[in-house]
């Protein structure tokens, strides 16, 4: 005789028997439960937890339970209050630790809806996990504390085969501390989803003597896939690194949250990123955030990362970084450890920073860097840098004895010093790039507008190896010595197709380098002359080009499309179809496009071409499919696919979102103010999402080009 136990999907319990022959018994289904606290049955929470069984449900009513050490014990149930967190109230008098979770739980352990306050622990003053995942949502937590790391929650594993994954979702962490690190949430040797969350005013209180206080809201050490999607952050604090966040040795991915108002005390005010060679190399991914206002003193206002020494990959793409400050008045050219990199500081590493569609934007520096100060390899494409300022020198960007430095279609555009720069310094407006260590730096399609520089608006200084500077445009770039340039090359290098408009000289050549090309240029409105190359300047095109170094180079009215901001080139002017192809490296302008569009390249930034006009299209809701028609005529559509859901209710928008010329579409989301865009006429997952504006508010989406730079 053999016996069989099965549990299907219905709840049923079938019992099998076979003799030779077969009879099916079936018994009652096995219904979840759901039980009420409080009753006389169930008068603590922990009474009704230990009662439970897989699949149940706990019910609480709204009041205050003076409960600690409460645990699912490895079992699949489901705590809920009644009415919400506000007036369901776990308070553990600063006596312990609320919840403990160290027999297994999976996701399907769920808390959701109450407030956790005055827990206490060593380690996790609210929750503490050890090798478990459970759900926690929609809670408040508040005034914990912790004598070590994590304030609210500390995740723990202590092995790789037994991870913690736990999904913390859609909850309040206010006023929590933690007496070391991670002032609200603590992840340890562990995995975590931190979804829709809100950190506010919590604080990470150790020593920065001794390398605590990083983490104001979030810390993560040496852990692995961590997501940090969509919080909100603001007003946190850490006494070390990262007042919104920090990660050590942790590969992580933090994506469309907003950042703003936080405190990293020396390092970061937003994100703090770092690893050390015996931790091996990393992946951290910073994408779609906006990051804004936060301070530090030393490094990195916005961002700080070091790598020491490892091959690690650091990608920022698609964040606002804004208004960000490394500040610190005791700065001083004999103390070059702090007001470093308003925006962004990173130190260390022979790994790579990819940096792409970016904008950097008013952020400040004390030192040096106002937008950036960075010595790791970059790659920087399709960034805009706009209004970022330092108090010494180098308002925009530093890069300084990195490996290699590639440096394509950004947009530099009105960078300055304050009152007080460092006027002996070679101190450059938009761009240094210094002592890179291999191959050639490559700067391409990039607008060089408005930036002010002792020196020069971009500066590029090495010995040995060469730079490569083709197809950008400077315009009215101000170089405040009468010995600098637009370019201030001190370098081996080639400047070729670049346009050179409105400063005093257009490049200005320092030393004697081994190897110089300066050809097919367009000088204009140049001051004092198109090129210094002392004892030598030459204020004359032809005179230039008579040297061995020169040729082909112009004086034309580049006729630019828009003086005000738009510096596309007009269809009458007399650089298009005049640069040298074979020279462009990326082959790609300002706006992405690739070269050559016509019969040759144009010199400058831009290449030229025809603006198509803007065609018709329609959604069908029912379906979510969206006719496109690249005419505006009668006739079947030439572009159809499915995105979004259908009948959702979401408003549809399109727009150039990435800025490569093309249209494409996106929704609007009104009742969790979500903006979800997408970047190719598709069907797939939103290449964008972000929150604006408040939900429910009957307010419409709109989509423009609102300052006027493409």
């Amino acid at each position: 005789m053999i016996s069989y136990l099965h549990r299907p999907s219905a709840g049923f319990l079938i019992n099998i028997t076979v003799t030779g022959f077969m009879v099916m018994q079936i018994t009652q289904p096995v219904l979840a439960s759901t039980l009420i606290v409080p009753t006389s049955q169930y008068p603590t929470i922990q009474k009704a937890l230990d009662a439970t069984k897989n699949g149940d449900t706990v019910l609480v009513n709204p009041g205050t339970y003076p409960e600690i050490g409460l645990t699912f014990r490895g079992k699949a149930v489901w705590l809920k209050s009644v009415n919400g967190p506000k007036i369901t109230i776990i308070d553990g008098k600063t006596k312990g630790i609320a919840f403990i979770f160290t027999q297994g739980e999976t996701r399907s352990a769920v808390i959701e809806g109450f407030t956790i306050t005055n827990g206490y622990g060593i380690t996790g003053g609210g929750v503490f996990m050890r090798d478990s995942s459970p759900t926690i949502r929609g809670n408040i937590f508040n005034f914990n504390r912790s004598n070590k790391g994590g304030g609210a929650i500390q995740v723990y594993s202590s092995s790789a085969n037994s991870l913690s994954n736990p999904l913390i979702k859609e909850n309040t962490f206010f006023d929590n501390v933690a007496e070391i690190d991670g002032g609200a949430i603590h992840i340890q040797s562990s995995s975590a989803e931190i979804v829709r969350n809100k950190f506010y005013n919590n604080h990470a209180d150790g020593d920065p003597a001794s390398s605590h206080g990083a983490g104001g809201a979030i810390l993560a050490t040496q852990s692995t896939n961590v997501k940090i999607i969509e919080n909100f952050f603001e007003k946190n604090l850490a006494l070390f690194a990262g007042g919104a966040i920090s990660a050590f040795a942790t590969d992580i991915s933090i994506v469309g949250n907003i950042i703003r108002d936080n405190d990293g005390g020396l390092f970061a005010g937003g994100i703090h990123l770092e690893t050390q060679k015996s931790f091996g190399n990393r992946t951290f991914l910073v994408k779609n955030n906006r990051i804004e206002r936060n301070t530090a003193t030393d490094k990195g206002g916005g961002i700080h990362t070091y790598m020491e020494d490892t091959g690690s990959t650091i990608e920022i793409v698609r964040n606002m970084i804004l208004d960000n400050a490394a500040v610190d008045p005791a700065c001083t050219s004999t103390n070059l450890s702090c007001g470093l990199g308003g925006g962004i500081g990173h130190f260390g590493g022979v790994g790579i920073m990819i940096m792409k569609d970016n904008i950097i934007k008013g952020n400040r520096a004390d030192l040096y860097g106002g937008g950036i100060f960075t010595g790791i390899s970059l790659k920087f494409q399709g960034n805009e840098i706009k209004k970022n300022k330092a108090k010494r020198a180098y308002p925009g960007i530093v890069v300084n004895d990195a490996n290699q430095v590639v440096i394509i279609k950004n947009k530099f555009i009105s960078n300055s010093l304050e009152t007080g720069f460092d006027s002996n310094d070679v101190n450059a407006g938009a761009l240094k790039i210094s002592r890179w260590k291999i191959g050639n730096t490559i700067i391409e399609g990039n607008l060089f507008q408005s930036n002010q520089g002792v020196v020069g608006s971009l500066v590029v200084n090495n010995s040995n190896l060469l730079a490569k500077i083709i197809g950008n445009t400077f315009v009215d770039n101000q170089t405040i010595a009468s010995f600098g340039g637009s370019i201030w090359m001190q370098s081996q290098g080639d400047i070729i197709n670049n346009i050179l408009s409105g400063d005093q000289n257009g490049i200005r050549i320092f030393g004697q380098p081994l190897q110089l090309r300066l050809n097919y240029n367009n000088f204009i409105n140049n001051s004092s002359g198109l090129v210094l190359y002392p004892p030598a300047i030459y204020k004359k095109v032809e005179d230039l080009n008579s040297t061995s170094y020169a040729e082909n180079n112009l004086t034309k009215n580049p006729l630019f499309r828009n003086m005000l901001g738009d510096y596309h080139l007009f269809s009458l002017s007399g650089l298009i179809d005049q640069a040298n192809c074979k020279e462009f490296i990326s082959g790609l302008d300002f706006d992405g496009e690739s070269r050559p569009l016509g019969a040759g390249c144009e010199i400058g930034a831009d290449e030229y071409s025809i603006q198509s006009p803007v065609s018709i299209g329609l959604l069908n809701r029912n379906t979510a499919t969206f006719y496109l028609r690249n005419s505006n005529s009668a006739g079947a559509a030439d572009i159809t696919f499915r995105y979004g859901a259908p009948n959702s209710g979401w408003l549809p928008l399109a727009g150039d979102w990435d800025g490569d010329g093309i249209d494409t579409p996106g929704f609007y989301r009104p009742d969790t103010a979500t903006f979800y865009l997408r970047n190719s006429n598709s069907a797939g997952a939103a290449d964008i999402t972000f929150r604006y504006g408040a939900p429910n508010s009957g307010w419409l989406p709109l989509a423009g080009d609102w300052d006027g730079i493409r």
